[in-house]
């Protein structure tokens, strides 16, 4: 098995199938409690542009891991530490702080325990407002590198910039956190 690029692990629904099935049984998941979700809405802005892409990020060396649960985040974690690890998910913060995989909520801590303290990894959290799982993975795991927004994620920004910064690992052997940068500098260039 060739050694992935990258990991990505998608903790959401990403088609349209796994949709239906999560809004058949909502037991145990948030983000259908949301007042901003719309079935229609997240096809259109998250299911669509992640499947357009998803075979380009396999063309470059990603792994990925769709309605994938807790277990799964763990087994990804396991499977290569070294490769970094892009997690697509949802935040709660009420009434305890959890993340949302595709069996349901998860508590921060439980994820971060998902990454064995010696983790030295690259940890790309596209969730919204993960500044608390960032820091509990970061005293778990302290020589980890662990990228996180403290407002709401864009998935659908975040699915362009993580593809380009897969052609660029690719194609100039760059390393992840550079390939994101460089990303987000032609992103914020109109390039």
């Amino acid at each position: 098995m060739d050694r992935p690029s990258c990991k990505i692990v998608i903790g959401l629904p990403s088609t349209k199938e796994e949709l239906a099935a999560y809004v058949a049984d909502p037991r145990g998941r948030d983000l259908l409690n949301a007042p901003e979700f719309e079935p229609d809405k997240y096809v259109h802005q998250i299911i669509e542009p992640m499947n357009r892409l998803m075979p380009t990020w396999r063309r470059y060396g990603a792994r990925i891991y769709p309605a994938a649960k807790l277990a799964d985040l763990a087994a990804a974690v396991r499977e290569d530490p070294a490769a970094p690890l892009f997690l697509l998910s949802h935040w709660r913060d009420f009434p305890t702080p959890a993340i949302e995989f595709f069996d349901g909520m998860a508590a921060i801590d439980d994820v971060a325990s998902a990454f064995p303290a010696d983790f030295e990894g690259v940890i790309d959290l596209c969730i919204c407002r993960s500044i608390e799982l960032s820091k509990r993975i970061k005293s778990r795991c302290q020589r980890s590198t662990v990228k996180w927004v403290n407002v709401g994620a864009t998935p659908a920004v975040w699915f362009h910039i993580l593809t380009l910064a897969l052609r660029l690992m690719h194609d100039q052997k760059i390393d992840y956190l550079y390939g994101v940068d460089q990303s987000l500098r032609r992103f914020r260039d109109g390039q």
